[in-house]
């Protein structure tokens, strides 16, 4: 109940911004532009795309569409009862839930409109569909709980890259560790039958070859970190030097300190027949942690915060497990009551202070006050997308102004057209990867036209240039040919 309290309120008070509106747009664009679409630059996510498409039929409203992400964050906390139950008993689980119902971070998940909450529901419930399906001794009932947890595990994969690594540290588990068994004071732990493992790998594998044929073609999905964080060091340290706010840092603070450090800390007070299970916690939240930080230092860049929800219930879940079984009582009273405090404090400010870009007011604004002939020009290119997003639920009439450059033209050559042609131009700035283009634009389109005026909205800036010098020669343009095309 708190977590959906917490993930209603104030669904869908902020506009959607770039990420989300490309979801939307993709949830409704005709099928062969979603199949194309999938198959050359957004396969990432194509489970959550494909959910989306049916949800959207529910209508394509900001409170709508986030209800999608709302229910499955959700659902997340339940999940991960069921699983520090399993594994610790009632009042571990019941403390990992309320945990991780009060984190920000999976606030956040449940109100944007992408896969993350989605994928962390996914993962961690193939995680009890893992203990469940190893308890299971032989026979057809066997088989269904693995093939149960195949199609799950799989489910994640293609509802986010990353949930591959959370799968990375499964197959250690099941490989390594003996995790047959069905209560936490239990005898001795059996381990899983190497014959039931490989064949759920060939199957899982079997599941997931769809998706290496989607990859043969360049993928846009991840390259874009690495363009991000050129400092790779930068990079890793991202998730923690930008996170929610002050409070949300000192309550992950906690969770680590009291949760996998205390754990590692008091690792030979831990009877070795139940060791495997907080092996099994901390290699959840490890394994996917580990392999993006290595990976970001041999290799490229690929840690986003974002992308790191994945390690959210395992924190969570190892604080959990600590407090029950390794701190004092008084002690895990008041660290609880503590990142209970913290976490308070981070929603509030999550409320208050976090926005998102606000395309809902800037094209309400562009359109009401576009003139016929005006033309229009955004930096970055992409950025087009909320605005057409906007512009279609506004239902303005096709042709209307103002009208975009052709697609694929570079910012160049439509600065140099719109110069020579236009009677009034709007510029619309967002996400300026490179500020020295953007002034180019400026600078060439403010020699043409006398007059410019600038309204801000939340992250983007809107300018209208109007009142035109008289047409200059072309060789007065010197917008850099190197601008992204439009």
């Amino acid at each position: 109940m708190l977590a959906a309290a917490l993930s209603l309120r104030r669904l869908g008070h902020s506009s959607y911004w770039l990420d989300e509106a490309v979801s939307v747009q993709l949830a409704l664009d005709p099928w062969p532009v979603f199949v194309r679409t999938i198959r050359t630059t957004e396969a990432n996510m194509a489970a959550y795309y494909l959910v989306l498409r049916a949800w959207t039929r529910l209508g394509d409203s900001e409170t709508t569409v986030r209800l999608l992400s709302c229910v499955a964050g959700t659902l997340t906390v339940p999940a991960l009862y069921a699983v520090g139950a399993r594994l610790f008993g009632r009042p571990a689980g019941v403390t990992a839930a309320l945990l991780l119902a009060a984190d920000t971070g999976r606030l956040w998940a449940s109100q944007e409109a992408r896969s993350y909450a989605l994928v962390m529901c996914l993962t961690t419930v193939s995680w009890w569909l893992l203990l469940r399906a190893a308890d299971a001794r032989t026979g057809a009932g066997a088989w269904r709980s693995w093939t149960v947890y195949v199609v799950v595990a799989a489910l994640a994969v293609y509802s986010h890259f990353y949930a591959a690594l959370v799968l990375l540290a499964q197959a250690t588990v099941a490989l390594w560790l003996p995790v047959r068994t069905t209560a936490p004071g239990g005898g001795p732990p059996e381990r899983i039958s190497r014959g039931i493992v490989l064949a759920c790998t060939a199957a899982l594998l079997a599941l997931l070859w769809p998706l290496v044929l989607f990859l043969r073609r360049p993928h846009h999905n991840i390259d874009w970190i690495a363009a991000a964080h050129q400092d790779r060091i930068a990079g890793i340290l991202s998730p923690i030097v930008h996170p929610t706010s002050a409070w949300g840092l000192a309550a992950v603070t906690v969770l680590v300190a009291t949760g996998p450090v205390a754990l590692l800390m008091a690792w030979r007070r831990i009877a070795i027949t139940a060791r495997w299970r907080y092996a099994l916690v901390l290699l959840w939240l490890i394994v996917p942690a580990a392999a993006t930080v290595v990976t970001s230092l041999i290799v490229a860049p690929v840690i986003d915060q974002r992308y790191m929800t994945i390690c959210l219930p395992p924190l969570t879940l190892a604080m959990a497990a600590a407090l029950i079984t390794v701190w004092p009582p008084g002690w895990r009273v008041a660290a609880l009551l503590l990142t209970l405090a913290l976490d308070a404090r981070s929603i509030g400010w999550y409320y208050t202070h976090l926005e998102k870009e606000d395309w809902r007011d800037a094209t309400a604004y562009v359109l009401t006050h576009a003139a016929p002939g005006d033309r229009i020009v955004f930096y970055a290119p992409y950025t087009r997308i909320p605005f057409e997003l906007y512009r279609a639920r506004a239902q303005a009439a096709r042709g209307a102004p103002p009208q975009g450059p052709v697609h694929g033209q570079s910012l160049a050559a439509a600065v140099d057209e719109f110069r020579r042609g236009a009677p009034r131009v709007w510029v619309v700035l967002s996400h300026l990867d490179s500020p020295p283009c953007a002034q180019a634009i400026m600078e060439d389109i403010g020699s043409q036209f006398a007059a410019s005026e600038a309204r801000e909205f939340t992250h983007i800036e809107v300018r209208l240039f109007s009142g035109s010098h008289g047409t200059l020669p072309l060789e007065a343009a010197h917008t850099p040919a190197a601008c992204p095309p439009q």
